[in-house]
């Protein structure tokens, strides 16, 4: 019998690094976030999409969408939501 917590715990992205407001994207090194849920015991991150386009969030084209795969993988982090405020402003 195995002692394995059957639930996952997360946090929403920005939420361990500094932020203006809880609703924007990490103003500082986003990677870092993920390296930093892993340490803590979290399991997930939901990804976090501004209410505006930014070109700091890499998910607006290929290369950073690569960007976030390569940090899902390196830190064992995964992305379980995305928390798409962008659609609050642009439906």
């Amino acid at each position: 019998m195995t002692n394995k917590n059957p639930f996952k715990l997360g946090i929403t992205q920005g939420r361990l690094t500094p932020f203006n407001s809880l609703e924007d994207f990490p103003k500082v090194n986003w990677k870092n976030e993920f390296y930093l849920a892993n340490k803590l015991g979290f399991d997930y991150i939901e990804y976090l999409v501004d209410r505006k386009l930014t070109n700091k969030n890499p998910i607006w084209n290929s290369e950073g969408l690569n960007q976030i795969l390569d940090v899902i993988k390196d830190s064992k982090i995964s992305v379980y939501s995305l928390k798409a405020d962008f659609i609050i402003n642009h439906s």
